[in-house]
């Protein structure tokens, strides 16, 4: 079976809402908590990537010294004695020039990941409680 990163967080909110209004372990239960666990399997490598995109994706528009290294934004600290000490943040400085660009690349990642299918396996309740519409549609393909 084949999802989109989108229909995947869709059946991923509606579960979590399910199982929380219907906490007893059931057949229905137990088939969402198995789906869940294949699609968290089956998404990890697609997460790593796009996080080492969007990674790359920063660095190429951050601001760099004159040296070429790159620039990270600073926390202003106050030592023990009264002095204060700058600490460089995991956060990268940008220009707003680059920002803006940087984020208009970013939205089209974005886009581009949640079109990005996922192969997972279903697992097809043999028993399934009384719906609404909305879950029925939800949960088409995953446990339905």
């Amino acid at each position: 079976m084949k999802k989109t990163i989108k229909e995947l967080n869709e059946f991923a909110i509606a579960s979590a809402k399910y199982l929380a209004k219907n906490p007893a372990e059931t057949k229905f239960s137990y088939a969402i908590k198995k789906v869940q666990k294949r699609i968290e399997k089956a998404s990890e490598q697609v997460k790593e990537n796009y996080n080492e995109e969007l990674y790359d994706l920063n660095v190429k528009y951050a601001s760099v010294d004159e040296k070429g290294n790159l620039m990270y934004e600073v926390e202003t600290t106050i030592e023990a004695n009264g002095s204060k000490k700058e600490v460089p943040t995991q956060n990268l400085k940008f220009t707003a020039e680059k920002f803006i660009e940087k984020n208009k690349v970013q939205r089209e990642l974005g886009k581009k990941l949640l079109a990005t299918e996922i192969e997972f396996e279903a697992y097809i309740a043999t028993e399934a409680p009384e719906l609404t519409e909305e879950e029925t549609e939800t949960f088409k393909d995953f446990v339905l």
